[in-house]
């Protein structure tokens, strides 16, 4: 027998499922959609390797966006805003407080993303994330330290060739809007930042009931960028190019798109983090490590030391350091930022973003399902396909197979 957390975060009793990986075996999913996700394995590989455990790893890859996990994978890295859906999927096992190492030092958004409301993780954070406007060095509107929605728009204005999908040099907004996950988390933080802040259990209403100032928070961007442009499907990193030719005065993107910046940019680009509405607190994602119900044992030690160290601070600065993504540990980024004037610059934006934990609560996957598309459609006038509920029970499919151009675009 094993436990599982409940829908509304309780314990519960489930008969364990059947092991698949060998003896002395884990099977691993990492989050799959950073700039080098080989890079990251081979470090949890070489410092668990260092431990002399007696566990073998086996990696895989799976897509957090699509649905559950395999039960055969034992440790698995989701996206916290989901954390509800896998809780009511019993895909999850808890984890007391006290099986996760110096729980102090997570972030407090990361750590209240992976919180359920019995006070067990649902996984220990290892990433942290929040949409992110790049601006270039100099440009002082874009640059005050309070900046709103309507501040923004008001600095950008409207794009001055909305049907063409190349932006216009030096004016407008660089983002992609044609994500359905993208515009139904993107409208669920706008609503909660209007709202005050993060909530563990948003409301999702029906399409036709979504709230109006938080949908005018996402036609304030298209307008911005130009339908053609936000709606325009980039293939791996089209918009980066553009910013980086001049094209737009600002770009929507997360601190993971800054490797595929030249040297130059990287060096002198600010950033900050994107608002949705009065720009204060910001809701942020988070990423973290969970292990699978059925585990007992030797086996569920074994898995809980390795999320431990998937989300170690030493760990975390080795294996993202050359990739910019936001560690979930105050340590790993105060140490980063003390090498790194890039880091700086994301620790700068993290501090004065006041992030909190964004989290859909149950129901957000079937919600993004329904709503997402009817989203993008509304937005852009794009005709959507909603996948079949009959899909939420299915295994989700191979990350880097479902979506191979969008491996650093968080599979949005």
């Amino acid at each position: 027998m094993s436990q599982a957390l409940t829908p509304k975060g309780e314990l519960a009793v489930r008969a364990a499922a059947p092991r698949e990986s060998g003896p002395g075996e884990l099977t691993v999913a990492l989050y799959p959609y950073v700039p080098d996700p080989q890079l990251f394995q081979d470090k949890v590989s070489q410092a668990w390797a260092a431990l002399g455990t007696g566990y073998a790893l086996s990696f895989q890859t799976y897509d957090p966006y699509s649905g559950p996990p395999a039960p055969t994978i034992d440790v698995f890295a989701f996206d916290c805003s989901f954390s509800g859906s896998l809780v009511g999927e019993y895909a999850v096992s808890p984890l007391r407080p006290d099986e996760v190492d110096s729980p102090e030092d997570l972030y407090r958004f990361a750590r209240d993303a992976a919180t359920g409301p019995d006070g067990h993780f649902v996984g220990i954070p290892y990433l942290g994330c929040c949409s992110t406007l790049y601006y270039r060095d100099g440009d002082q509107p874009l640059g005050k330290p309070e900046l709103s929605l309507d501040a923004l728009f008001a600095v950008l204005g409207a794009a001055p060739y909305p049907e063409k999908e190349i932006p216009a040099p030096g004016q407008g907004l660089i983002v992609e809007l044609r994500g359905s996950t993208t515009d139904a988390c993107m409208y669920q933080q706008a609503w909660e930042q209007l709202n005050g802040g993060c909530v563990p259990e948003p409301p999702l209403p029906a399409a036709d009931r979504l709230d109006t100032r938080a949908l005018d928070a996402l036609r304030k961007l298209v307008k911005m960028a130009g339908v053609a442009q936000a709606a325009f499907r980039d293939p791996g990193s089209q918009r980066v190019k553009w910013f980086e030719a001049g094209l737009g005065r600002a770009m929507v993107g997360f601190t993971e798109w800054l490797p595929s910046m030249s040297p130059g940019l990287r060096k002198t680009v600010q950033l900050r983090a994107l608002p949705l509405g009065p720009g204060r607190p910001t809701p942020c994602y988070a990423d973290a490590i969970g292990i699978r119900p059925g585990l007992e044992g030797e086996d569920r030690a074994a898995a809980v030391r390795l999320a431990n160290l998937v989300a170690s601070s030493d760990l975390l600065q080795s294996a993202v350091s050359s990739q910019y993504l936001v560690p979930a540990r105050v340590s790993a980024l105060r140490n980063l930022a003390q090498r790194d004037p890039v880091y700086a610059r994301i620790q700068r934006m993290l501090d004065a973003a006041d992030p909190c934990g964004f989290r859909l609560g149950p129901g957000g996957r079937l919600w993004i399902r329904e709503v997402g598309p009817k989203i993008v459609s509304g937005l852009l006038g794009i005709s959507m396909v909603t996948p079949p509920v009959s899909a939420l029970s299915a295994e989700a499919p191979d990350a880097f197979e479902s979506t191979p151009a969008g491996i650093w675009r968080r599979g949005f």
